[in-house]
């Protein structure tokens, strides 16, 4: 009985990877910090600058919350997450560890910086098995880059505008369901 009941589970977790994979690319621009944009001339000093602000602002609006500070550090490691009040609420949230911008220009094998307004700058997150070139947005896809040019889904482009509440090492278990992998 509880065979048959797991199995077309198994088989929408596998279609929402193929619908993932099937969607429409578009280039994004990670970078670490706002010195790691500006090195690599990607875009204008005060661009770079503006997009961190950005992203920093919607990172106290978007980034995971949990309840306890050991919740969030079995997700992010020990050190990597710091206490947040809102609305008289207390939480614990990741350590934003980069940015992405989405819905810059790509022209022939440059990049075409279309302007403050029509970019999305999104924080991004490293968890404990994240390293190096990893990164994941607040609702968990993995995005890999080295500084600079990364290839993201579209659906992934615009940020999350809403923070998820986990209750217990909750980033992680939203994995699934976005698709985006996790290791552990």
């Amino acid at each position: 009985m509880k065979r048959s009941r797991v199995l077309p589970l198994i088989a929408l977790g596998g279609a929402s990877l193929a619908l993932v994979g099937c969607e429409s690319q578009q280039q994004a621009l990670v970078f670490e910090n706002v010195e790691q944009c500006v090195q690599s001339l990607e875009l204008p000093d005060a661009a770079c600058q503006a997009e961190y602000d950005k992203a920093l602002a919607a990172h106290q609006n978007t980034a995971p919350r949990f309840y306890d500070q050991k919740s969030c550090e079995e997700d992010f490691g020990v050190g990597r997450c710091s206490s947040y009040s809102n609305s008289g609420q207390s939480f614990f949230i990741p350590l934003m560890a980069g940015y992405m911008l989405a819905s810059v220009v790509n022209s022939g094998s440059n990049y075409r910086y279309v302007g403050y307004g029509s970019t999305y700058a999104q924080p991004l997150y490293r968890t404990r098995s994240d390293f190096g070139s990893n990164y994941r947005t607040a609702d968990n896809y993995q995005i890999s880059s080295n500084g600079g040019k990364s290839s993201i889904p579209q659906s992934v482009s615009a940020p999350q505008t809403r923070a998820v509440t986990m209750s217990r090492s909750g980033f992680g278990s939203t994995a699934s369901a976005r698709g985006g992998g996790w290791g552990g």
